[in-house]
């Protein structure tokens, strides 16, 4: 892997913190229960670069999450979803592209603000949404997708030059995550509820931690290895290092 070429589309990533919960590292590394609860952040990012801008995630507000969430975890807004998007001269109707990473309520709960944007979610994550197992049906409430017009894409994708989806399933039936060619090379937002500890864990027992809250913990595994193996820059979905006007690449 090597830093993006002169002559390529290179991007900026900006994370944009929408909102927070509390809670313990272990409910996003599995078996690393240390005790240790924190805020975390619930970012949208907004990826930018050759005129384009595309975002991934759409973020939520804290009272309708925690109607839906199976975490029993409190949560907390910091900026609304408007005023963070207003900085880039957005507004959520004005966004074209949306990239939803999976479909729990605090990456996708504000979807519908979004009227005009082509919404891309793998075709495997919206058919369990729409039917879920019984364990995670509070995560995903009867009708919240209803009548959205999803772009539906199956395993990897090329998004454009410089941007794919990669499928990355494990914490949720089809999670995506997205490859982004920086001036510092390949970063990859982690598609799954992740933080660094997952991509190098304390115990030193395993090279990666699957997810806390998973579907499958073996396809956990193997997603974060590939993200581990293929990104010069990993960006953990709820890594609360970045700065406020903070850039990525």
């Amino acid at each position: 892997m090597t830093p993006g070429r002169n002559d390529a589309m290179n991007y900026k990533i900006y994370p944009l913190t929408i909102a927070k919960l509390m809670a313990d590292v272990g409910a996003f590394c599995y078996l690393n229960f240390s005790g240790l609860k924190k805020w975390f952040p619930i970012y949208v990012w907004l990826i930018e670069g050759g005129g384009k801008q595309v975002l991934v995630d759409t973020g939520c507000e804290a009272e309708e999450m925690m109607k839906s969430s199976i975490m029993k975890a409190p949560f907390e807004d910091v900026t609304s979803l408007e005023e963070a998007l207003q900085k880039f001269g957005l507004k959520p109707e004005t966004v074209e592209t949306l990239v939803l990473t999976h479909l729990h309520g605090d990456h996708a709960l504000n979807i519908r603000r979004f009227s005009k944007a082509a919404i891309y979610v793998q075709e495997e994550e919206l058919a369990f949404a729409k039917n879920p197992h019984p364990l995670f049906a509070k995560s995903f409430p009867t009708g919240r997708f209803d009548g959205i017009n999803f772009t539906t894409v199956r395993g990897d994708y090329q998004l454009a030059d410089g941007l794919e989806l990669l499928y990355t399933p494990g914490h949720t039936a089809g999670t995506q995550s997205v490859a982004v060619r920086t001036e510092k090379g390949k970063a990859i937002i982690s598609g799954a509820c992740s933080l660094p500890e997952n991509f190098a864990p304390s115990s030193g027992l395993m090279e990666i931690a699957p997810p806390g809250i998973h579907l499958d913990p073996i396809r956990g595994y193997d997603s974060f290895l590939r993200i581990k193996q293929e990104a010069d820059i990993i960006i953990p979905l709820h890594d609360d290092s970045h700065q406020e006007g903070g850039v990525i690449g």
